[in-house]
């Protein structure tokens, strides 16, 4: 457990970087680094202590310093832009995926014991093999992984560069109360929509307990090295697309509604003995996830499905 240290979030506002900078405050002083274009989060925040920051860490120029402490004992990067559509174009993804870090890492350097970058377990192929941290990195040619799969060498090359230890962590598929991929599933079955799924049962993912997350972050920052180590985060679970459908239609009490796609897709694997041996022991269950994701839907619907 890491106490009375200096913390900087980036992309305190996300789905991982809030409840993050949120467990961190509880014993540390965390500044939060955010667009915040939802007044909420920065309020929320705020009133846990964190102490936050409005930035637009796409914007490549000069201004992106101002404001950003030096004077920090770990950095933790979960910012992260998704899809270059109007008005993120696919300069701004890669500026705030792979540069903004590196930048900020730079001008922290003389007072941080340690940097993780949140990445993403998508990185890899789909294999009927797990995939483990010495496999090679595959884009599928969305922007997206292409722009992590940049950032993570980036974010190695500032670890060599500054000498900050650093680790890599491959999430894979966060499930919080409040965010998560499963509340996205939860969202679309309580609109009434289809979830289209692999042909034969054959795809699933591990789901990953958002205190897993938390815990296994927290610890990164103290194994974390020169060069950067490299990690799988993932839940012990593999759940196939129509078991989750089903699960969390019954949690919530609408109907399971999904169409089997024409395309047989493979299994998307993680070797977790890396993680197990520097991070310790997933300890969420997928029914765990799943009460916890359908509870927040409940306690805190979103905007979409407001009056509905």
């Amino acid at each position: 457990m890491i106490e009375n240290r200096r913390i900087l979030v980036l992309g305190a506002s996300g789905r991982v970087g809030r409840p993050l900078a949120l467990h961190l405050a509880a014993k540390n002083t965390v500044f939060g680094v955010s667009r915040f274009s939802d007044p909420n989060d920065e309020q929320a925040l705020q009133a846990s202590g964190v102490r936050t920051i409005r930035k637009d860490l796409a914007d490549p120029g000069p201004g992106l310093l101002d404001g950003i402490p030096q004077d920090v004992d770990y950095l933790v990067n979960q910012a992260v832009l998704w899809k270059a559509e109007p008005p993120v174009t696919w300069q701004q993804i890669f500026e705030l995926n792979a540069i903004a870090g590196p930048r900020i890492l730079q001008h922290c350097r003389a007072s941080l014991s340690a940097c993780v970058y949140g990445s993403t377990g998508g990185n890899y192929n789909s294999h009927p093999l797990p995939r483990s941290e010495a496999d090679e990195p595959i884009s599928d040619g969305r922007i997206y992984h292409t722009s992590k799969i940049a950032g993570e060498f980036c974010a190695d090359l500032a670890s060599r560069l500054f000498h900050v230890p650093t680790a890599i962590l491959r999430y894979y598929f966060p499930c919080g109360r409040d965010s998560g991929s499963l509340r996205g599933l939860g969202i679309r079955l309580l609109k009434g929509e289809s979830k289209k799924i692999s042909k034969g049962d054959t795809f699933g993912h591990h789901f990953t307990w958002m205190g897993d997350i938390l815990r296994m972050t927290e610890r990164a920052l103290e194994i974390a090295a020169v060069p950067a180590v490299f990690v799988n985060v993932a839940g012990r679970e593999f759940i196939i697309e129509r078991i989750a459908v089903e699960k969390m239609a019954a949690a919530l009490g609408v109907p399971a509604r999904f169409t089997e796609s024409t395309e047989s897709r493979t299994p998307f694997l993680a070797d977790l003995a890396k993680m197990r041996a520097l991070l310790g022991e997933p300890e969420g269950t997928f029914d765990q996830m799943v009460a916890e994701a359908s509870e927040g839907l409940r306690a805190n619907p979103p905007e979409s499905l407001k009056g509905e």
